[in-house]
């Protein structure tokens, strides 16, 4: 059995890497999303793409700013995204998203704690934006690298990697911070596609065997 003393440095120990891999986060989306697909290069291409079926990631944030920048999908015009909510307005959706269990507890502005995050399948607030408002937003997101399209493979399994990440999400004791962020929520989409892809392959190759 560890001493105290050890038994301080060992969860000291799991904690740091704890933090270090959530710092991380920010920069594994960018690194899957281009893996996955490839990086806009004008906000033309990313306008074009947003109006069809294709899976845009907006991937912010930094190592050293984790919870700056917000990160995000896009599907058919339709965002899917983790953001933070008060109960109040969550209780006036005629369909409630996925839910944390836990409301916020500590938060650098104030007026976020005891809101809740949730998951939302279908934003079209960005709708009510002029044309050229979206592309303006485009172009500065492409400009900083961290725009990207999924290549089309990928488009099949998304719903469903989704929909293991929001039920995961909401049945997990998360609340909003580095256990979980929309940087988190990005990046654990983009690893259940490459799982179900990985599954899909297996599966083919069971089946023409």
């Amino acid at each position: 059995m560890l001493s105290k003393e050890k038994s301080a440095l060992f969860i000291q120990k799991k904690w740091r890497a704890f933090i270090r891999k959530r710092k991380a986060d920010p920069e594994n989306v960018r690194e899957l999303a281009s893996v996955l697909g490839r990086r806009f290069e004008s906000a033309d291409d990313a306008f074009t793409c947003l109006h069809e079926n294709k899976v845009i990631v907006v991937a912010n944030g930094s190592r050293e700013k984790p919870f700056d920048g917000h990160s995000s999908f896009y599907v058919n015009n339709i965002r899917k995204h983790l953001v933070l909510l008060s109960p109040k307005v969550i209780k006036a959706r005629n369909k409630p998203p996925y839910r944390a269990k836990y409301p916020v507890k500590y938060h650098r502005e104030p007026g976020y704690i005891g809101t809740y995050a949730v998951i939302e399948a279908k934003d079209t607030a960005h709708l009510q934006v002029s044309d050229a408002g979206i592309k303006q937003a485009l172009q500065y997101l492409s400009s900083k690298g961290n725009l990207f399209v999924l290549d089309d493979i990928y488009t099949n399994v998304f719903d469903s990697a989704f929909r293991q990440e929001c039920k995961y999400f909401s049945v997990r004791p998360f609340s909003y911070g580095f256990h979980y962020n929309c940087h988190t929520f990005v990046l654990n989409v983009l690893l259940r596609i490459i799982e179900l892809k990985r599954k899909e392959s297996v599966l083919a190759k069971y089946v023409s065997g």
